[in-house]
């Protein structure tokens, strides 16, 4: 799918170049085939949710020094999300940089936001940790400061967790984009499988945990930068049967892949770390909730 975002205005659909970059990234499928693939994936979106009647996710972002204009990008992708249904908690880790903390300053006070701050660097695991802690939602969902929600993200979150009342982790399909958001690939996910990963972490975005599970585990553990969503993954699904870890078939997510993230700047300590979280995780007598 192709979306298009400007800093501070609201995001849109624009068909042409939706079907332009879906025959793209399937070049196989024949323009008639890539019409009906599109039109069923735009109304499994627009099927109305069940209402939210109270906030169901609260999406927690750690910041440190990030590009306003990629804030821009993050707060207006929820902004367009359903009304009601999600609570936006933006944890500072201490920025330094001048034009960041002048976007947080100027957004203090939005009505919509939460924005907490530290004036010390502690880490992406502390920062996350603290904006958990201030949620009310029964559900967590992780965005890095530099992405984005696809269009519909929220509906379609809303209505898997009616679907599987039984589901305890959730997590969805995803967009690979460049720096400015351009769509290049789709990331299609399997369903949940406990061998698979721990292999490799394809659960990465979006990842919805239910908030007391979250708490009974001690959140996020610091120390392991770069590979942090990795350790919580394993240790939170531990236990867990395939029935209560749903993947939801929907690119809800738009990661931006600019080289400037922790992991792509540090991988040996990122790779260094995802060892040693899944080494910690099979552990006998490793941590499991109960």
């Amino acid at each position: 799918m192709s979306l298009s975002a400007a800093p501070g205005k609201a995001w849109r659909w624009t068909r042409k170049r939706v079907m332009r970059t879906w025959r793209r990234l399937f070049p196989v499928v024949t323009p008639r085939e890539a019409e009906v693939q599109f039109a069923g994936v735009v109304a499994m979106a627009r099927r109305a949710p069940p209402p939210a009647v109270t906030t169901v996710i609260a999406f927690v972002v750690p910041v440190f020094d990030t590009d306003p204009a990629y804030l821009d990008a993050l707060v207006a992708s929820v902004r367009a999300q359903r009304a009601g249904a999600w609570e936006l908690i933006l944890s500072d880790d201490g920025s330094q940089a001048a034009p960041t903390r002048a976007w947080l300053d100027r957004h203090a006070q939005a009505r919509d936001l939460t924005i907490l701050r530290s004036a010390v660097n502690r880490g992406i695991a502390a920062a996350t940790n603290a904006a958990i802690a201030a949620a009310r939602a029964p559900w967590i969902g992780l965005l890095d400061h530099d992405d984005a929600l696809a269009p519909f993200a929220v509906d379609a979150v809303l209505r898997a967790l009616a679907e599987a009342p039984d589901c305890l982790f959730l997590y969805t399909d995803e967009v690979i984009a460049d720096a400015a958001l351009k769509p290049l690939e789709l990331f299609l996910k399997p369903a949940f499988d406990p061998v698979m990963l721990s292999g490799v972490n394809y659960v990465n975005h979006l990842a919805i945990y239910r908030r007391d599970r979250l708490a009974a585990i001690g959140g996020l553990r610091e120390g392991l930068d770069g590979s942090q969503d990795y350790d919580l993954v394993l240790r939170y699904t531990r236990g867990l049967t395939r029935r209560e870890c749903r993947h939801l078939p929907y690119p809800a997510y738009l990661w931006r892949r600019d080289g400037r993230s922790y992991s792509a700047l540090h991988m040996e300590q990122a790779t260094r770390n995802a060892r040693r979280a899944l080494a910690e995780a099979h552990l006998d007598g490793g941590v499991a909730p109960p």
